[in-house]
Formats: structure tokens, C-alpha cells, sequence
């Protein structure tokens, strides 16, 4: 699954308005005697905001949120009750994805649906495309990684990642990549358009200093390769690796996965020595 020939990105904030367009304008088509009831529960799924965090704040702060999962799933057992053709499956996973959106954001701790929703939607994808797939996420979603523990600044949760569950459908298959620094300088919130902060090297119980230490720009480890005894139980070792959903320039080691070895979790590691921040393309 590797080579990328389509690629999508899943970002927080409100489902894609092509998505509901998507399901609308197929119901129009294959039964438009059913489009004035799907219009009646896609209404109230429209978005607040076209800004995608500030609807994804909308939503968070709405006390009671069963009634939009309700409609949701209005539409999704509307569109999976029509006829079965490959443009309804297309639109009955538009609505799959629609109903998901709701109820993830509705729990308090989504990592458990999310990675396992996430990784059911890249299979679905690649079996209906017939596509080779690549699926770019953060470390912690990408790894083969059953029982990850994660403490995304402190509070620990664990969950199974999406590259676990897609290790145990497609092994070998599945490459699971994995992307680490040292040092640098990166955005101290969500988007490319925050402030930048520094970023110091990690602390030694990390498995990114033991990287850092190569003392090289930018590398690339195999870690299938034969290596030394010492060098493979190193990479079988139990491993804290550091990342950040959001940096918090007062707690810069305190955001990290653990909970496996780098050999579980990856099968290939690219390194860079120092990182700079992202900017708007």
C-alpha cells in the first residue's frame, strides 16, 4: 500500500460540504421522490461556520448533540436502503463519513473511533478504487500499534492505532513510515499561521535524541535490515517517542507515544536533525 497514487487528508473540523452535496445530488438522480425527506435531515447538518475549526468549536460546545447524530443517521439509512449500484455505495460512504464526523466529536475521548473509523475508510477506499493507497497522519496513527498509549501533553490514553488495524488486514503489505526530529523551530498552535517556537532537543529517555545523536542533516533507517545484536535490541526495546498535536513551549517533553518498540511500530524511519515551521502554500 505504499506507493501513493491517491491520497486524501482528514482534518478536524465540519465534513467536507461535498460530502452532503455529494449525497444530495445522488438521491436527486436515483430516487427523487426520497430527496425532499433527505433534505429535511441534511438541513440541520449545515455548517455554522465555513471556517473549519470554528465549526468544529460550534459543535464542541453544543450541550446536546444527539439530535445531529440522529439526523445523520437519517441519512445514512436512507441512501442504504436504495438500490445497490456502485454509485450508491459511493454515496452511502458519504454519509458514512457524515454520521462518523457527528458522532466522534460527540465523545469525550474520540481516539479509539477515530483510528478505527480512519482505517476503515482507507480499506473501503482501496477497495473500491483498486488504488494503491498512502495514508499520512501523525506517528501515533500511522504505527502498528495496538494498545498505544499516548499522552498528547500529559494525559495518558490509549487506544489501537489505524496502522495496527491495517497491519492485521493487509501485513506486510501495510509500511508503516515513521517521521522523527531533533530540533528546531515549528508553529506553537494549529496552522501554519501561529507564532513560531523553539523547539529544544529531546529529552534523553527519548528514542528521537538517540536519532539526533547520529549528528546527520536528514536520514533513512530500514529497520528490517540485518543490523548488530545491540542495535536490534535497542530497536526492540520499549520506546518513548516524542510528537505534538499542538506545542506548548512551557511542557516541550511532555507530548509523546509509548506503549511498543520502534521495530513494532515502524518499518522504516525518516529522520531530520532540525525542523522549521510550516507556511501557507
Amino acid at each position: 500500500m505504499s506507493p501513493a497514487t491517491r491520497r486524501s487528508r482528514r482534518r478536524g473540523g465540519r465534513p467536507p460540504p461535498r460530502r452532503r452535496d455529494a449525497v444530495s445530488s445522488y438521491v436527486a438522480k436515483a430516487a427523487p421522490h426520497k430527496l425532499q425527506a433527505l433534505q429535511r435531515h441534511l438541513q440541520p447538518l449545515r455548517p455554522r461556520h465555513e471556517n473549519t475549526r470554528d465549526n468544529l468549536a460550534w459543535y464542541m460546545g453544543v450541550t446536546d448533540k444527539q439530535p445531529y447524530i440522529d439526523h445523520a443517521r437519517q441519512v445514512h439509512r436512507l441512501v442504504k436502503r436504495l438500490p445497490h449500484t456502485r454509485e450508491q455505495q459511493l454515496a452511502l460512504h458519504h454519509a458514512r463519513q457524515i454520521l462518523s464526523w457527528y458522532e466522534a466529536f460527540s465523545l469525550k475521548d474520540n481516539y479509539a473511533y477515530r483510528d478505527s473509523r480512519a482505517a476503515e475508510n482507507l480499506r473501503w477506499w482501496q477497495r473500491y478504487t483498486g488504488d494503491k493507497v498512502a495514508y499520512w497522519a501523525a506517528a501515533a496513527h500511522t504505527a502498528d500499534a495496538p494498545g498505544l498509549q499516548v499522552v498528547p501533553g500529559g494525559q495518558s490514553v490509549r487506544f489501537d492505532s489505524a496502522g495496527s488495524h491495517l497491519r492485521r488486514w493487509y501485513g506486510d503489505a501495510y509500511r508503516s513510515v515513521g517521521v522523527t526530529f531533533d530540533h528546531g523551530t515549528l508553529n506553537d498552535g494549529p496552522g501554519c499561521g501561529t507564532a513560531p517556537a523553539t523547539v529544544p532537543r529531546p529529552a534523553a529517555d527519548f528514542v528521537n535524541r538517540a536519532l539526533g545523536d547520529a549528528g546527520l542533516d536528514e536520514y533513512a533507517v530500514d529497520l528490517r535490515s540485518p543490523a548488530p545484536k545491540a542495535v536490534l535490541d535497542w530497536l526492540r526495546a520499549p520506546a518513548k517517542l516524542r510528537g505534538y498535536r499542538a506545542y506548548t513551549p512551557e511542557q516541550p517533553q511532555k507530548s509523546y507515544m509509548t506503549g511498543g518498540s520502534l521495530a513494532q511500530w515502524f518499518d522504516v524511519i525518516v529522520h531530520r536533525r532540525e525542523i522549521t515551521p510550516c507556511t501557507p502554500l
